[in-house]
């Protein structure tokens, strides 16, 4: 996600737009649309992020609250190893 620097407001409203479209998704992506909105902030500097998500429970898509939970927390563990990857 390429995100152009005008104010902290900007940069909020990318990462929500990412995370909602995640919503309609399956579990996997939801996971890398964690993680990549984790490693865009750190990339910009951030070194404190609150990540706000309520548990989905879509059966037709073959997801459940803990599916889906499980899934973010994978992407915060990636996200976490890709930042530390580049030395932050």
């Amino acid at each position: 996600m390429q995100v152009h620097r005008r104010n902290s407001c900007s940069l909020c409203v990318c990462a929500h737009v990412c995370v909602c479209v995640c919503v309609y998704v399956c579990v996997r992506a939801r996971a890398l649309c964690a993680a990549q909105v984790i490693v865009d902030f750190a990339q910009d500097g951030c070194v404190y992020l609150e990540l706000r998500t309520t548990p989905k429970h879509r059966p037709r898509d073959g997801m459940t609250k803990a599916s889906y939970t499980q899934a973010v927390l994978q992407g915060i563990q990636s996200a976490g190893e890709r930042v530390n990857s580049m030395g932050r």
